[in-house]
C-alpha cells in the first residue's frame, strides 16, 4: 500500500530501496484510499492524491522491471509447465513458480510438459516442448 498517512518522501524512497534489494518477481501495488470510520482516516499526514498516484506509478514501473528481470532468468532454460488452456494450436500453462508459458501445439489440460523457454514477450514465456512428463 502506497501513500498511507504519514508516509514521507524519505520513507517512500527507503521502501523503494528495500524492494529493489529483496528483488521480488513482481509487486502488487495499491494506493491507500481513505475510509471513513477507520483510525487511518483521522491520522495526521494524509497524502495528497497526486503524490499517491505518482508513487504508485513509480512502484508500477519498478514492478515491471523486476518482473522482466525475473522472467529473463528463465530464457534458454528448461521448465515443467502444467497446461491449462488451448487456443489456435497453442497451449498455455504455468510453471510451479508462476511463470506463464505458451507453446506451439495442443496438449491436454492438466498435462505436464517439459519446455525450453526460447523468448519472453511481455509477461509470457514462449518455448518449445522437449517432452511430455505426465498426462
Amino acid at each position: 500500500i502506497v501513500g498511507h498517512p504519514g508516509e514521507t518522501d524519505a520513507i517512500f524512497e527507503k521502501s523503494l530501496d528495500i524492494l529493489k534489494k529483496i528483488n521480488f518477481s513482481k509487486l502488487h501495488v495499491f494506493p491507500y484510499s481513505k475510509r471513513d470510520g477507520t483510525k487511518a482516516s483521522i491520522m495526521d499526514g494524509q497524502i495528497p492524491e497526486p503524490i499517491k498516484k505518482m508513487r504508485a506509478k513509480r512502484l508500477g514501473i519498478l514492478s515491471k522491471e523486476l518482473e522482466e528481470a525475473y522472467l529473463n532468468k528463465y530464457l534458454n532454460k528448461e521448465v515443467e509447465v502444467l497446461i491449462e488452456t488451448n487456443q489456435d494450436n497453442k497451449s498455455i500453462g504455468h510453471t510451479s513458480n508462476y511463470l506463464k508459458v505458451e507453446v506451439e501445439g495442443t496438449f491436454p489440460s492438466e498435462a505436464i510438459v517439459k519446455v525450453k523457454i526460447t523468448s519472453i514477450e511481455g509477461d509470457l514465456g514462449k518455448g518449445i516442448v522437449i517432452e511430455k512428463v505426465a498426462v
